[in-house]
């Protein structure tokens, strides 16, 4: 597990209302941001209400083509039946790109 702090343009966004009250004990907005600079992209999930992103700015509330500052914790778990690699890339800190 790593934290890493990235800024880049957001290219894509899809949110989603998560009802399944397992995971978090509410139902809750799942939004997935895809973040582009010079390097490459990455998708991070901002997991709204159940989440770990401690800013007052929350995904839903940018659009596409913001500039952004993120800090993310990146995962890489195991699938231990395929024994393929799975990461997940969560968004800890949103904010807009101030020039």
């Amino acid at each position: 597990m790593r934290d890493v702090r990235l800024t880049g343009t957001i290219t894509a966004m899809q949110t989603e209302i998560v009802t399944n009250r397992m995971i978090c004990g509410a139902a809750h907005e799942r939004t997935v941001l895809t973040v582009e600079d010079d390097s490459g992209q990455i998708e991070v999930i901002d997991q709204g209400a159940c989440g770990k992103n401690l800013s007052a700015l929350k995904a839903p509330m940018v659009k596409v083509g913001e500039q952004v500052d993120l800090l993310v914790q990146i995962m890489v778990t195991k699938n231990p039946e395929s024994r393929e690699a799975v990461v997940e890339t969560t968004v800890r800190f949103l904010d807009r790109v101030r020039y």
